[in-house]
């Protein structure tokens, strides 16, 4: 019984220092610090969206007016002024929906600001190891370039430098190197192919 009391107290001693980040870690969320530094994440990336926060972190007495907020509205001019024509836009391109495999091998999506800089310089590559030493992976890359490959090390943020081969933008070219490169005797058998976004 007395056991039971202790734990109980200890249980509750642990839910009221930890608040909502007890129940949250528990829940598999992220916690409050996790969120704030999220949210300091992209206030740093995205210019409108500081001027957002700071908009909702100001007092209402600071705040424009809302008849200082009226615009006289604009009048063309009756003849429009001499220009040269104008090409028409070009329409942009539709995202590229990609497998999660293509054959026996995985396809992985990663954002270039995991890459170290200077990131990655083409979308795709046939990833044939990832290494904790930039020599070991300068080695593979040997291996695939005696071939007759062309080779990219990848240097991610982690200290890891991965080695990439047949670099491209162009999906069907590296869906047609995938089978050249895993026949090869250097190509491990996890090859994988890489989309930088």
């Amino acid at each position: 019984m007395r056991k039971a009391i202790i734990i109980a107290a200890f249980a509750i001693t642990v839910c009221l220092l930890g608040g909502c980040d007890f129940f949250r870690v528990l829940a598999g969320r992220p916690t409050s610090r996790e969120i704030e530094a999220k949210r300091a994440f992209i206030l740093a990336q995205d210019p409108l969206a500081q001027q957002s926060a700071a908009d909702t972190t100001r007092p209402a007495s600071e705040l424009p007016a809302a008849d200082e907020l009226k615009t006289e509205p604009k009048t063309e001019p009756a003849t429009p002024p001499e220009t040269e024509p104008q090409t028409p836009p070009t329409q942009p391109k539709a995202p590229l929906t990609l497998p999660e495999k293509l054959g026996d091998t995985k396809i992985y999506t990663r954002k270039a600001a995991t890459f170290s800089q200077p990131g990655p310089e083409y979308r795709f590559y046939v990833m044939i190891g990832t290494f904790s030493t930039r020599e070991n992976a300068v080695k593979q890359a040997s291996k695939a370039e005696a071939v007759g490959f062309t080779t990219e090390l990848l240097p991610f943020r982690s200290g890891l430098t991965a080695v990439g081969v047949c670099p491209t933008d162009d999906f069907d070219v590296i869906r047609d190197a995938v089978g050249k490169i895993r026949s090869q005797a250097f190509c491990p058998k996890d090859a994988w192919i890489l989309n930088v976004e």
